[in-house]
């Protein structure tokens, strides 16, 4: 038994990252529509730009000036911030699923009408979605820790 579970001698270099975020298949989304779209906001690529989110971008937007403001005070720039993305552009590409849609993809077109791109192709564009939606997520776990704190917001 302890040899199946021994490590080899030479173990083969770490496998690239591998996806694990996945688009709903529509054989799900068929079963209850509601329960897989989001209610309030998106996060990454797959909701991007839907129209019944784009109220909710403008406090996106605002947690990433928040955010930039915050980091200015370490004397980092939003340039710093784009540099430490492109790092982990790649990475962060391989973990989603299905980014390079089919314009005749009939799912894709029946899901997301209006936020069907092929983001392997505006990968600035990506890049964007996952620093605004980073620094609104990050800037929300913010708040709530200094509201359970009792700390005063800046």
């Amino acid at each position: 038994m302890t040899k199946k579970l021994q490590l080899p001698q030479n173990p083969p270099a770490q496998e690239p990252c591998s996806k694990s975020i996945y688009r709903i298949p529509k054989i799900l989304t068929d079963v209850n529509s509601q329960a897989f779209k989001p209610k309030l906001a998106s996060f990454g690529p797959y909701h991007n730009n839907c129209h019944r989110f784009r109220p909710m971008e403008q406090h996106k937007h605002r947690a990433l000036i928040q955010f930039l403001r915050r980091i200015a005070k370490a004397s980092k720039t939003p340039n710093d911030v784009l540099i430490a993305m492109r790092r982990v552009e790649s990475r962060l590409i391989a973990y989603y699923d299905g980014l390079q849609v089919e314009k005749d993809n009939e799912d894709c077109l029946e899901r997301c009408r209006f936020c069907c791109r092929d983001w392997l192709k505006e990968k600035d564009e990506f890049l964007k979605v996952m620093i605004v939606d980073g620094c609104f997520a990050l800037e929300i776990m913010l708040a709530d820790k200094r509201f359970a704190s009792g700390e005063q917001s800046e």
